[in-house]
């Protein structure tokens, strides 16, 4: 009857691993990694909300951007040679568009097409001062302006313009918004010539890192292919913008997860092999470690479908931690008995109270504000509690069965050289001197010198190693324009009267803070928008305009232009006739007049969309947290301003927040959870004070190497709470029980939380190899906290723990 009834057990465990299996499989064929920096910080706040639209939307994810750059012998010489590799980008057809020069040169028409709609759609007072300046009779006095004009010009880039446009149709107020938008030569080359960019976009859409990280493969492997033709060696090709982020961040995850992942494996199974010599046991738990990882990346995947770049450090995490029941499950075999009964009297308490403290601690990072904290937090907590249920319900029934060398009856095993361990605990005297000492001495220092600051800088969230950022800041160092952290307005809206609206009420906004002195100036682009009331007033007068036509072109002849110095001009004149035609709201449909207006607005079918104005301000490079309230005047419904030097001072403030509104309640919830486990005093507060200790010493050694607390490496702060409680806890329970054998508590519970304590350490401290800047000073900071937390469980609680309970 009893191996009828194990039997049926043990198919049942069978029956629920396949279960849970294939529905963690069906998750995690939808996993997958989510490469977006942004996507770590709250939505919600206004400055990230208009980054991300801004980006997405404008900018479209951002260009590929291709450098050529040069030595002083070749400089002037890169613009054919862009020339030359755009064009073989698109022949090879790796490219659907590279722009080696600003779009309106190569299609005037488009940029004709643009002026023609700003004055149909601008102001009717100027629009008729324009039909009244080219009447007959005054149109000739225009012409010898433009003449002469053109005899003042200095900027080639401006002379190019008025040479084709002797009627002054760029002379709109709305075309002021370009001014300054772009640097000298269009924002494609150096001043010095020797730096030329090319502006690429695949020929079909991409999506994910893995398809942009194709694409770039194709790119460089055909750049590099131009380059090798006709001796090009003397030019180098870089690359950098969005793609190269994107493919580089996601590169460097999946780098990680295989390195940090395989590492810990590694080194923590060389761990357990030392302590345990039995490949039986070894192999049993690294079944267990990969049915803990299918469970647990199964169920993220079907919560979130997708793994920020921070959640993926919580592979080596899980390992350290999950392993941890496991050897403390046969350590205790080797004290308590190896029949499942006695395993689970002597574990299962220790083992639950641990892994819902420790939980609960990861768990509460789903409070903080920041997601990617929280995705990791969550992550972490369910693998803890699957884990302890899968080693309570599956491994404990193969440890039982298997042959581990039990302790004597004089609390001693034999090695194979037939001598015994001894105890290594501190005697009690010395144990309660270093941990006052301790105590005390990281208090003070942490008095005197006060807490580490918290800071926020977001190059720590980009790879360590980013060739992509290498080749933006040659750009920014030979294009000085580039060097300018911009600040936006970015504004939303559903129709055109609602965006409309908007833009006014933002422009508004922007000059009240102008004459604030809060900003030095800025400009929303009102204008750009179609205004359906301004156009339909300025129709009335388009014929007059159209009709006036030849006498305006013959009139051009006579003083001295030809149609081609005459083609801006001509191509607004055609594009007013072609608008004549339509019903209804006018806006642009070239693509050469949709590629100028999409860095400034972009606008759907049904008249909704984003629109962007440029503020310049004082701050624009370190704004502060009084910049940013004095910035933030500038928002309103759907209106939000944006910039990447704004996400400092936005996110900041909520990472305070976390520490005072999580943390600190934190601390007072587990030290309740110690008063309920303990149910004595003197546990707790016993282990309230190898808890308070390490934490100390950890904040005692940053403000000696002068380290600051980050939005992720602050994590410590809760994980060595955790991870104290979890050690405390089971050494506590292990003294209850071996009370007066202290040698079975070191061969039991003490070595289980030595293996512990270093294969947790190994997992964060494996995040040091991560491409991640923040992810790698997390592992390095909780690996030191952790052995530091392990020495004072294993080695001083004993000792203390003998002289508050004696009699």
């Amino acid at each position: 009857t009893s191996c009828t009834s194990c039997g049926a057990a043990t198919r049942r465990k069978i029956i629920v691993v396949i279960l849970i299996t294939l529905v963690s499989v069906v998750g995690l064929l939808r996993l997958g990694f989510d490469t977006d920096i942004l996507a770590m910080l709250p939505q919600e706040v206004p400055e990230v909300h208009g980054l991300k639209a801004q980006r997405d939307v404008l900018e479209r994810g951002g260009a590929l951007i291709i450098t050529l750059e040069c030595g002083e012998d070749g400089a002037g010489l890169l613009e054919e040679e862009a020339q030359s590799l755009a064009a073989h980008l698109k022949d090879t057809a790796v490219a659907g568009e590279a722009r080696w020069r600003p779009v309106f040169e190569e299609d005037p028409d488009g940029l004709g097409e643009l002026l023609a709609y700003l004055w149909l759609n601008g102001d009717q007072q100027q629009w008729e001062q324009l039909i009244d300046g080219l009447g007959q009779g005054k149109s000739r006095v225009r012409l010898e302006q433009a003449l002469n004009r053109l005899g003042t010009v200095m900027d080639m880039s401006s002379m190019q313009l008025s040479a084709r446009d002797p009627f002054g149709f760029f002379d709109h107020d709305s075309a002021s918004i370009f001014e300054g938008s772009e640097s000298e030569d269009g924002g494609y080359a150096s001043s010095d010539g020797r730096m030329h960019l090319i502006f690429a976009r695949p020929a079909e859409p991409v999506s994910g890192y893995k398809d942009t990280k194709r694409w770039l493969r194709d790119v460089r492997e055909a750049a590099e292919q131009w380059r090798q033709q006709e001796d090009r060696q003397w030019i180098t090709v870089a690359f950098t913008g969005g793609p190269v982020f994107t493919s580089e961040v996601g590169d460097g995850m999946e780098k990680d997860v295989r390195g940090t992942v395989g590492l810990t494996l590694l080194l923590v199974s060389l761990l357990f092999w030392r302590m345990q010599r039995n490949l039986k046991l070894l192999g049993a738990l690294a079944g267990m470690l990969v049915l803990i990882f299918v469970v647990t990346l199964g169920l993220a995947s079907l919560i979130y479908g997708s793994l920020s770049m921070l959640s993926v450090g919580f592979a080596s995490i899980l390992i350290g931690l999950a392993v941890d029941y496991g050897m403390v499950i046969c350590q205790e075999a080797r004290v308590s008995g190896q029949t499942q009964s006695a395993l689970r009297k002597s574990v299962t308490k220790g083992i639950v109270w641990a892994s819902i403290t420790t939980a609960a601690v990861f768990a509460a990072l789903c409070f903080s504000s920041l997601p990617g904290v929280r995705q990791l937090g969550v992550l972490v907590a369910m693998g803890i509690l699957a884990g302890a249920v899968i080693m309570l319900v599956f491994y404990i029934p193969i440890v039982s069965r298997m042959k581990i060398r039990a302790i004597n009856s004089q609390g001693q095993t034999e090695n194979r050289h037939g001598q015994g361990f001894r105890f290594p605990a501190l005697s009690p005297a010395h144990a309660v001197i270093i941990l006052i000492v301790a105590l005390v001495g990281s208090s003070c220092v942490v008095a005197v010198r006060g807490l580490p600051k918290i800071t926020f800088d977001f190059s720590v969230m980009q790879p360590s190693y980013s060739p992509g950022m290498d080749a933006m800041e040659s750009i920014k160092e030979r294009m000085p324009s580039w060097n300018s952290l911009g600040i936006q307005v970015v504004v939303e809206a559903d129709n055109d009267t609602e965006m409309l609206q908007r833009l006014h009420e933002a422009q508004k906004r922007v000059d009240v803070s102008a004459q604030r002195n809060e900003i030095t100036s800025g400009k929303m682009p009102v204008g750009l928008w179609p205004d359906a009331e301004s156009q339909k007033k300025n129709r009335v007068k388009l014929d007059t305009l159209l009709t006036a036509r030849e006498r305006l072109v013959t009139e051009a002849h006579d003083a001295g232009f030809s149609d081609e110095g005459m083609s801006l001009s001509l191509a607004v004149l055609d594009a007013l006739k072609n608008f004549s035609k339509q019903q209804g709201v006018v806006f642009p449909r070239s693509d050469a007049a949709l590629e100028i207006l999409q860095s400034y607005l972009w606008r759907d079918d049904q008249g909704g969309g984003l629109a962007k104005g440029r503020i310049i301000t004082d701050v624009a490079a370190k704004p502060n947290e009084d910049d940013l309230q004095s910035l933030r005047k500038l928002n309103g419904e759907g209106a939000y301003t944006s910039g990447w030097a704004l996400l400092s001072p936005a996110v900041l403030p909520m990472i305070h927040r976390d520490v005072t509104h999580i943390f600190v309640p934190m601390g007072a919830i587990l030290l309740i959870m110690l008063v309920v486990v303990f149910r004595d005093i003197r546990d707790v507060v016993l282990v309230s004070c190898c808890l308070a200790t390490p934490m100390l010493m950890v904040i005692a050694g940053m403000r000696f190497l002068e380290l600051d607390w980050d939005m992720l490496n602050i994590v410590a702060i809760p994980l060595l709470l955790g991870m104290g409680m979890d050690y405390g806890i089971h050494m506590v329970m292990a003294l209850r029980r071996h009370a007066d054998q202290p040698e079975k508590v070191w061969h039991g519970i003490g070595k289980a939380l030595m293996f512990c304590g270093a294969s947790t350490a190994i997992g964060f401290g494996s995040l040091a190899m991560a491409s991640n800047e923040a992810l790698a000073g997390m592992g390095t900071l909780c690996a030191i906290g952790i052995i530091i937390t392990m020495i004072c469980s294993v080695f001083v609680m004993p000792g203390a723990w003998r002289v508050i309970h004696r009699k």
